[in-house]
């Protein structure tokens, strides 16, 4: 008899498994140190089976990326909620982004420090890069 298929629960529960597994092995191994190998050992399972749910290093890296940002932008947004004033907005933005870089150094790092080589752009990120200021 085969497998049952997996649910979008199951799959989504996977991922946010493996993002939280890459994330910790992006943060000390760095970019190139980083395989899906190695997250599927972390993760318990085989080495393959990371491919059934991201398409490579760069795919995970995205989706570890998109979580943080997704994090950060909601930490914003909770900051400035019933606040109309732009100068208390802006300093409550501010004091949110730096209260996340300091609750979360491993994702900040990810998010706005790690290096990773450009060979293409990850899907969040844009596909063409002006040459010229304004173009």
């Amino acid at each position: 008899m085969g497998r049952k298929p997996l649910g979008e629960q199951d799959v989504e529960a996977f991922r946010e498994r493996a993002c939280d597994a890459a994330l910790e092995l992006f943060a000390v191994r760095g970019y190139d140190g980083f395989s899906l190998r190695e997250l599927g050992r972390s993760l318990g399972c085989s080495a393959t089976l990371p491919y059934r749910y991201f398409a490579d290093r760069d795919a995970i890296f995205a989706a570890v990326r998109d979580r943080g940002f997704a994090r950060l932008a909601a930490d914003a947004a909770r900051a400035i909620e019933g606040t109309g004033d732009p100068i208390r907005r802006f300093r409550a933005q501010a004091h949110a982004y730096v209260q996340f870089a300091q609750d979360n150094p491993s994702l900040y790092r990810i998010m706005f420090g790690l290096a990773r080589p450009m060979r293409r752009p990850l899907p969040c990120e844009p596909t063409a890069r002006p040459t010229e200021p304004g173009v």
